[in-house]
């Protein structure tokens, strides 16, 4: 290394922030009682998605936006499950960390 003027940067990778949503949306659906109305809303609410891919937490982008607009989604959540569903649209929208948002899901938990 002695003929090496600047040292090699480590390449840092960086996620997308849909990746991020995407992420930040299947653990918010993991974490949720199956037996609880907000997941029955979800199931009802996306008829085309089975139960599983629910279950799992398998949405795309449009979706997670379509439940952003959606004010009846809010209505049948729980106040802990308020909190971090708006604690994961603050995310979004970059106005908090992802760190305050697990926070919100481990009180749901």
């Amino acid at each position: 290394m002695k003929n090496v003027i600047n040292k090699p940067k480590a390449k840092q990778s960086f996620a997308s922030p849909l990746h991020i949503k995407l992420g930040l949306m299947k653990k918010y659906v993991k974490v949720l009682n199956v037996k609880s109305p907000a997941f029955t809303y979800l199931c009802g609410k996306f008829p085309r998605l089975t139960f599983e891919k629910v279950k799992a937490g398998v949405f795309i982008g449009p979706q997670i936006r379509q439940l952003f607009k959606d004010q009846q989604s809010e209505a049948v959540l729980s106040d802990t499950e308020k909190a971090a569903w708006q604690s994961l649209e603050k995310v979004s929208n970059r106005e908090i960390s992802k760190l305050q948002i697990s926070e919100n899901l481990y009180k749901i938990w």
